[in-house]
C-alpha cells in the first residue's frame, strides 16, 4: 500500500486540471478488457463501453495494470487514485453510476497536491481471533456474483434449529418464509459465526457478516434488518473485496 515512493498527505489541495495520465489509464482499460473478458458483458455495451459485471474484479485489475505502467493506485470508493510520486495524484471515476465502462478525458475527476493516498494504511491488519488466516486488507470492493450465499444460508438455518431460543417464530419479516424475528442479536451473531468456522469459514460481523474461506477475496452479507429479522436471501449480499477485508 505505500507504493514505493511513501504515503501520500492529508494535506493536499485538489482541483481540477489537465490530466496526464488518461492515456495510460486508457491503455490500463483496454489491457484488462482483452485479458480478463469474464469481466465484462461484451452483449451489453453502452457505445463503445461494456457493463462491468465484476466491480471488485474491474477496479483491482486496473489497479494491477496501472502497477505495471510504473503507478501507484488505490481505490477509493469507486474512484482510482494514481502518482508516480508523491508530488501529485489523479483520481479516475471509470465506472459509470449505470455499470458500464467509463474511460477518456471525462473519466478523468481531479488532481491533488502533493499526493492524497495512501494515509493511514502502512500497518498490517490484525488476524481474526478464531482464524488460522493471517489478516488481509482489501484493495478494492464492489458488486460481483456471491459465492458465499449458500454458505451463509445454510448457517442461519441450522442457527434457527440449534437455538430456537434466540428467535421469536411468530414473528416474520413481510414477504419472507423464515425470516424471523431475532430475539438476542449477539448470540445470533456468535452461532452463526460458529457455524461458519464449523464448516472451514473465518468470520468477522462489523454490521454486515463478512466471511473468506481464504484470503483472496471475503463477501459481507446483511443477516439482519432493521427491525432485527434475520435474512439470508440473495438480497442480503452487500459486495466482494479483493484480496479479503479482513
Amino acid at each position: 500500500m505505500a507504493c514505493g515512493v511513501g504515503d501520500g498527505s492529508a494535506e493536499s489541495t485538489c482541483k481540477t486540471k489537465i490530466s496526464e495520465f488518461e492515456p495510460e489509464m486508457e491503455s490500463a482499460i483496454n489491457q484488462l478488457m482483452k485479458e480478463s473478458p469474464d469481466i465484462f458483458d461484451f452483449t451489453d455495451i453502452r457505445g463503445a463501453n461494456p457493463r462491468v459485471v465484476s466491480v471488485g474484479r474491474y477496479y483491482l485489475g486496473l489497479i494491477n495494470n496501472m502497477s505495471q505502467r510504473g503507478f501507484c493506485a488505490f481505490d477509493n470508493a469507486g474512484s482510482i487514485q494514481v502518482k508516480k510520486t508523491n508530488a501529485f495524484d489523479e483520481s479516475f471515476v471509470v465506472l459509470a453510476s449505470s455499470g458500464y465502462v467509463r474511460r477518456g478525458p471525462n473519466s478523468y475527476s481531479v488532481t491533488c497536491t502533493p499526493a492524497s493516498f495512501p494515509v493511514g494504511v502502512s500497518t498490517p491488519p490484525p488476524s481474526v481471533p478464531g482464524c488460522p488466516l493471517g489478516g488481509s486488507r482489501a484493495i478494492a470492493c464492489g458488486t460481483d456474483k456471491p459465492r458465499y450465499l449458500g454458505a451463509i444460508g445454510v448457517a442461519i438455518t441450522q442457527v434457527t434449529k440449534e437455538h430456537p431460543e434466540l428467535f421469536d417464530f411468530t414473528d416474520v419479516a413481510p414477504g419472507t418464509a423464515d425470516g424471523y424475528k431475532v430475539l438476542n442479536a449477539d448470540a445470533f451473531i456468535k452461532a452463526v459465526s460458529a457455524d461458519l468456522s464449523a464448516v472451514g469459514y473465518c468470520s468477522i460481523f462489523t454490521g454486515d457478516m463478512q466471511l473468506k474461506a481464504d484470503n483472496t477475496l471475503s463477501e459481507a452479507y446483511h443477516i439482519l434488518t432493521g427491525s432485527s429479522h434475520l435474512r439470508h436471501d440473495i438480497q442480503s449480499f452487500n459486495g466482494t473485496c479483493y484480496p479479503a477485508a479482513f
